[in-house]
């Protein structure tokens, strides 16, 4: 079932049959560089990754979805929600495979997202971090119009946190 659409991308809700395809892309190292603590994650962290994904959907509504191109139906990453633990902020977080990088698919989906979760799922308020050294995913969500609000640490990492209200 879509959860939402854009022009080349649609999002879905991930299932167990998703976990092989993605698990390629998780396992990239240059595409988790810059996820949570950094760094590649094998079949295993994948399965529990996609779980938590899944149970969020039950329990709270939302999650991080599966992105799927158009064109050719393909599993190129995932974009959603998340609910950052112990400052109870909800994040837009993304993340494409490498053959998906520089084609405008995370600004493009990331605008329809974050118009979901303010139109449909009522949040007031969405934030984003991105390491310092991200300048690609800095000009993301630049042009998803958030705006740099400070820098915080999450992990043991110092992020730069961006935001946008309703």
């Amino acid at each position: 079932m879509k959860i939402l659409e854009s022009e080349r991308l649609y999002l879905r809700e991930f299932d167990e049959n998703d976990i092989d395809e993605i698990s390629k892309t998780y396992s990239d190292e240059d595409v988790m560089r810059y996820i949570g603590k950094g760094g590649a994650v094998d079949i295993e962290q994948s399965k529990k990754m996609i779980s938590a994904f899944m149970k969020n959907y039950i329990e709270i509504g939302f999650g991080l979805w599966a992105v799927i191109e158009k064109e050719s139906n393909s599993l190129i990453g995932h974009c959603g929600f998340n609910i950052l633990k112990g400052i109870s902020e909800t994040e837009i977080a993304y993340l494409y495979s490498k053959s998906s990088w520089g084609k405008g698919y995370a600004t493009e989906i990331g605008i329809a997202t974050l118009n979901y979760g303010f139109e449909r799922l009522d949040l007031t308020r969405v934030i984003a971090l991105a390491y310092p050294e991200n300048t690609a995913s800095q000009n993301v969500i630049r042009k998803l119009g958030m705006k740099h609000e400070c820098e915080r640490e999450f992990f043991g990492i110092n992020f730069l946190v961006y935001s946008k209200e309703t």
